[in-house]
Parts: structure tokens; C-alpha cells; sequence
């Protein structure tokens, strides 16, 4: 019972921390300071994985892998935002609880990115100015 409890309350407290977070970082991005976003990325021709890694705000989109080892070392330089949507039921296992799925075109074919929902909106803007126009964007 008190393991159960433990755990629970670390659950909630672990949330907490992260939401508080997530808020601050995006507040201090719209302030203009230069921050990092966690933002996961995802080759779906690849197989179902995230790899994690970060953009940093105030240039233009440049992911970063986390990892050295990384199974995805680098996403196609020609981005092209297409829509953000929530996770799907599958994903939720695997993608923070406040993500949001963004899709882009490349040359190299479709890449899924995931970034928390208070820093979508920033991530996206930084592909549409990295990235060539695109007449599907909405």
C-alpha cells in the first residue's frame, strides 16, 4: 500500500515539476531569451520510435540529437510544415502526456516531430521560416 503511494505521489509531483517547466521555458522563449525545446523526432518510414533531441530557439529550425547515440542522427534540412494533432491512443504510450504531434514533408519523405503543447506553436514557426512554403499549411 505504501509503495502504491509512494509511487502515485511521485507520479504527481514528477508532473507538476515538468508542466511548471515546460510553461517557464516557453514564457522565457516568448520573451525573447534563447532557450531550448525538447522536440522528439520520428522518420515513420523507419518504424514507430521518437528519437529525442532539442531545437534551440532564436535561429533558424536545427535539430539536435540528445544522444550520441541516437538511432536518428539528423532530419532532412528541407522540412515543410503540413499539421499539428494530438497523439493517437499508441502514441500516448510513448510521448509525453502534454505533446503534440507535428507533421512535416521533406524530400526524403514524411518526418513526425513531437514537441509539449505550450512550445508547438514556437517549433512550428521556426520550420515555416527555415523551411520552402508550403500551399497545404493551415
Amino acid at each position: 500500500m505504501r509503495a502504491a503511494l509512494c509511487t502515485c505521489l511521485g507520479m504527481v509531483i514528477g508532473s507538476i515539476f515538468v508542466a511548471w517547466r515546460v510553461r517557464r521555458t516557453a514564457a522565457r522563449a516568448a520573451a525573447g531569451i534563447a532557450v531550448s525545446f525538447p522536440v522528439g523526432a520520428n522518420l515513420p518510414d523507419e518504424g514507430r520510435r521518437y528519437s529525442l533531441g532539442r531545437v534551440h530557439t532564436g535561429r533558424e529550425f536545427r535539430w539536435e540529437p540528445r544522444w550520441s547515440r541516437t538511432r536518428l542522427r539528423e532530419l532532412p534540412t528541407d522540412l515543410r510544415y503540413v499539421r499539428a494533432r494530438e497523439t493517437t491512443l499508441r502514441e500516448m504510450l510513448w510521448l509525453p502526456s502534454s505533446a503534440l504531434v507535428i507533421e512535416c514533408e521533406s524530400s526524403a519523405g514524411p518526418v513526425r516531430l513531437w514537441a509539449h503543447s505550450q512550445q508547438a506553436v514556437q517549433v512550428v514557426e521556426m520550420i515555416r521560416r527555415t523551411g520552402a512554403p508550403n500551399v497545404n499549411s493551415g
